[in-house]
């Protein structure tokens, strides 16, 4: 399976959007990319469980976890859409 970066034409401004990613996180999407190929897995999505794409409750739940186990403010999906760190 071969992964590629691509621009949605459906953005919400449509425009092309750059999204700088910081070294660490170049690594874990390889990593998590290379484990696909590895396992074979037969799926166009990045985050998977199963066979199968992860839906939005299943992501929202995880950051839920997540901000609860660093003790910082719960967080949706929707509201961190422009965070980073740099």
């Amino acid at each position: 399976m071969k992964y590629e970066r691509r621009i949605e034409e459906h953005t919400k401004t449509y425009t092309s959007r750059y999204i700088p990613l910081i070294p660490k996180a170049i690594d874990i999407l390889e990593n998590i990319i290379s484990k696909h190929e590895h396992e074979r897995v037969k799926c166009d999505y990045l985050f998977v469980k199963d066979g199968s794409h992860l839906n939005t409750n299943c992501v929202g739940n995880a950051l839920r976890r997540a901000c609860s186990k660093a003790n910082i403010t719960q967080k949706s999906t929707h509201k961190i859409r422009k965070t980073f760190a740099k």
